[in-house]
Order: C-alpha cells, then sequence, then structure tokens
C-alpha cells in the first residue's frame, strides 16, 4: 500500500518536473532524511534507485558535525484520497447436456486519510558554502567504498506532519465470497519522498559540483546484449537449485507477495547485499510480527541471519551471489508491479 500510495502523491504535488522521489518503504524513512547519503544503482531495467545508509554528510567531513547547514520547513497542503474499483464478470461451461454457470464480482477501495505534510529542505548554495569549509575524511569506510568520487546527498524531503492511516478493503463475491481489510498507521515525520543531490570530492577534498565532460573523451560504451539476455542469464543460477530449495524459495516469494510492502524491503536488502554490503537488518524491528517472519524466512534461505553491523562487506561465494542478483530482479520486477 505505501509505495502506492507515495506515487501518487508525488504525482500530485510535484509540478516541476518530476524531480521528486517516492520513497517505497516505510520501514526505510529514517534513512531518507535531509544531509543523509544514498548509494546510486542502476539496475538491470535501467531504472535508477538510491539505497539508504546511515551516513550523513557530516559524518564523512573533518569536524563536520558542528557545521550548521540551514535546514528550512515549509508547510505543504493537505492531501485525501479515497479510490474505488469494481468489477463483475461470468464464465460459462458445457459438457454433454449438463451446463454450469460461473460468477463473479468484486471490489476495491483505497483510502488515505487526511496527510498533512511539510517539507524541508537544505540550500544547495548553503550546502556548498559550509562544505567547502572542511575536507572529506578519505579515511571514513563509507569514502573507500566509494566507486568514484561521487556522493550522492538527500537535499529535500516531504514528509507527514500529522501522523495519518492508509486502508485496503477488497471483496469478492461468487462461488467463494472473500472480504479482507488491511490498515497501515504512518506516524509523523514519516519521508514521502526526497531529491537527491550530485556532488563531487574535489581534488582539494572538499565537495564540490561535480563537473562532467560533455565533449571529447570516451565515448560511451555499447552492449550487444539486451536487457532480456541479462535477465536470462542472471536468472540461470536459479535453475542449479535442488527442487526441494526451489520449492522453500517459491513458497518464501509467495508469502512475501501477500504482504506486499514487504518487496520494497527485501529489494534494499538485495541491493545491499548485491553491492557486496551486510544489509541493514535493524528494520526488521519496526515491522509488523507476519511481516517479518515472511522477510526473516527469505533471509535464512539466504544465509543471512545475523544482524552484524550494515554496510560491512559481505562474503559470498560465487553461487550465492547468483542467487541473490536473480532473486533480486524477480523482487524487483514484482515491487514494479505494486
Amino acid at each position: 500500500m505505501f509505495p502506492e500510495a507515495t506515487r501518487k502523491i508525488v504525482k500530485e504535488i510535484d509540478h516541476d518536473g518530476y524531480t521528486l522521489i517516492p520513497l517505497t518503504s516505510l520501514y526505510h524513512s529514517d534513512s531518507y532524511k535531509p544531509l543523509y547519503l544514498v548509494r546510486k544503482k542502476k539496475s538491470i531495467f535501467k531504472k535508477t534507485r538510491y539505497l539508504p545508509t546511515s551516513i550523513t554528510v557530516p559524518d564523512i567531513l573533518k569536524e563536520g558535525p558542528d557545521l550548521d547547514f540551514g535546514l528550512q520547513s515549509s508547510g505543504l497542503s493537505c492531501y485525501t484520497e479515497r479510490f474505488i474499483f469494481s468489477v463483475s464478470g461470468s464464465v460459462g461451461a458445457s459438457a454433454c447436456v449438463a451446463e454450469a454457470g460461473l460468477g463473479a464480482s468484486g471490489s476495491v477501495s483505497n483510502t488515505i486519510s487526511a496527510l498533512h505534510m511539510i517539507k524541508g529542505t537544505i540550500s544547495e548554495e548553503r550546502l556548498l558554502q559550509v562544505a567547502n569549509t572542511r575536507k572529506v575524511d578519505r579515511g571514513h569506510n563509507f569514502v573507500k567504498q566509494l566507486h568514484n568520487d561521487t556522493v550522492y546527498i538527500i537535499s529535500e524531503v516531504v514528509e507527514t506532519d500529522k501522523p495519518c492511516s492508509l486502508k485496503r478493503s477488497s471483496s469478492a463475491a461468487g462461488s467463494l465470497s472473500l472480504d479482507m481489510e488491511e490498515e497501515l498507521s504512518i506516524p509523523a515525520g514519516t519521508t514521502i519522498a526526497y531529491k537527491v543531490l550530485e556532488l563531487g570530492i574535489m581534488h582539494d577534498g572538499t565537495l564540490g559540483i561535480h563537473y562532467k565532460v560533455m565533449f571529447g573523451g570516451r565515448p560511451p560504451t555499447s552492449s550487444s546484449s539486451s536487457p532480456k539476455a541479462g535477465i536470462a542469464t542472471s536468472l540461470v543460477e536459479l535453475t542449479k537449485l535442488s527442487k526441494d530449495v526451489s520449492l522453500q524459495f517459491l513458497n518464501a516469494i509467495l508469502e512475501n507477495l501477500v504482504q506486499s510492502d514487504n518487496l520494497p524491503v527485501l529489494e534494499t536488502m538485495l541491493d545491499q547485499m548485491c553491492e557486496g554490503l551486510q544489509p541493514d537488518l535493524q528494520v526488521l524491528d519496526l515491522m509488523e510480527d507476519q511481516n517479518r517472519v515472511c522477510v526473516e524466512k527469505m533471509l535464512g534461505l539466504l544465509g543471512i541471519q545475523k544482524a552484524d553491523p550494515p554496510g560491512q562487506a559481505l562474503t559470498l561465494t560465487p553461487h550465492q551471489d547468483g542467487v541473490m542478483k536473480a532473486l533480486n530482479i524477480l523482487i524487483e520486477s514484482l515491487s514494479g508491479m505494486i
């Protein structure tokens, strides 16, 4: 429910070119705040995502915690929505002289209670002025793990100003009747959407605008393989699993699919593991029991059971790495459908 709601909210409030990125996981809200650093990841579907970290800009600057970056807050309009979708139909079948008819109808109702939002912003000019007075700590573990000298900083967030709730009611009538209702409470201060600022570590060790070469230089590389070929190659590792293990993974995927808000959580953890990093398992403490059990079952099948410090290097066998990448593609695909 949460990612579906944030996408709709962003579509309504972002009128300047879709620069806001909707948050997909309620449980990672605390890691998407102004001045927090995120890791950029481009998936096989060519969709750019930003992975959460527990690191902030002051953390990677020498004598940075005493700096004032001038966070500013302003109110936004209230958002409320109720959407009802109904469907009905029938199927007929005949065999010899006997006839049977099967009819079905149903409805889905999504409701967002009054959502009061507030915007928190860091001035890019102020950020550069303050950061320019301190050098980046090259010895910091996060900085040492950078593939290049580019850092991605959350410069703006839209968050809830008051508690609110999401509700989903669904019903189906036919040979079997089914009624289901879900409710998700959203605390005040929950991030709904965010903006990312790209900065580079300059030659003098300070943060600044990362100017890119627009003319000349090395041309972009091209690949003869299509995205479909890349997906097929990545999924091959799953065919090497035994039948029993395959069924265990299938059951775990289906259980998390039922708890659809689990998918963005799993996607983020798998992204972290595919980067060779220990996932942030502390987020499990924020989840409801039934949701947490489903996620833990999947992690157990992957051999991830200890809550080691997040962001630390993770040692994987080639087989484990292949399975994780394959599952990452499956979960990412399912997550994009909700």
